[in-house]
């Protein structure tokens, strides 16, 4: 499976999402607009129809929310719009907040996409990154946010990976706890000297070839990559032209 994280490329959640998905080959789409500044190494440029369409999407948030987003200047109305792309092309919303609204509603931009993703019926999962009464909750229908009571959300494979810009240690270890529970082995391509190697969980455990072949493995590393053989020829598939 190639996994596609939607997202914003902004410091914070955004970015976080981001570094710690590339440990597992997960792809980053950072959704952007014409002068704004962000961080996320894939931007996609949103055009005016497009922002236009995303603004749509942000009055229909807004008949919940009961903000003002049309009195704002057109820099931030972008910056809400862009949200509706990271839910429209995700098939569940995962995201970091400082707290909740109400039962259903959540602070900050954040607010925003989640919001929009309730109207679109998805699957929406908000960590609290409170060390007291904080976690995974996930939205009920009628209900509203319910605990996970600890259980981590599983990934889908196009998801939005958002939240706060001002992310604590509890929501960038959320975020790395998912990725670990979603994917068997942190893998990374090291270049030194020339050469191209494959670590798995830290261990040096292949050469990878030009043609993307592996000419050794170490022995601290086979039975991690025997057990999960699968994984690691489908992520250094996926790598293989960065290689």
């Amino acid at each position: 499976m190639n996994y596609i994280c939607h997202s914003g490329g902004c410091p914070g959640a955004d970015m976080t999402w981001e570094n710690e998905g590339m440990k597992y080959g997960v792809h980053t789409i950072a959704y952007s607009f014409y002068n704004h500044v962000q961080k996320g190494r894939n931007q996609k440029i949103l055009t005016g129809v497009e922002l236009k369409e995303g603004f749509e999407a942000v009055m229909r948030a807004n008949k919940m929310l009961k903000k003002y987003p049309q009195g704002q200047s057109q820099y931030v109305q972008h910056l809400l719009a862009r949200n509706w792309f990271q839910v429209k092309n995700s098939d569940a919303v995962f995201a970091i907040a400082k707290k909740f609204l109400t039962k259903e509603t959540v602070d900050g931009g954040t607010g925003w996409a989640v919001q929009m993703a309730v109207d679109c019926d998805k699957p929406v999962f908000v960590f609290l990154q409170d060390s007291m009464g904080g976690g995974w909750f996930r939205y009920m229908p009628i209900v509203g946010f319910e605990s996970c009571r600890g259980e981590i959300p599983k990934l889908t494979e196009n998801f939005a990976g958002i939240g706060t810009r001002e992310i604590n240690e509890w929501g960038v270890k959320a975020i790395q706890q998912v990725y670990r529970h979603n994917f068997p082995l942190k893998l990374d391509l090291v270049n030194d000297n020339g050469k191209t190697y494959l670590y798995i969980e830290g261990i040096p455990a292949f050469t990878i070839l030009p043609n993307g072949e592996k000419d050794w493995i170490a022995p601290d590393a086979a039975t991690m990559y025997m057990n999960n053989q699968k994984f690691v020829d489908e992520w250094l598939k996926s790598k293989f032209t960065e290689i």
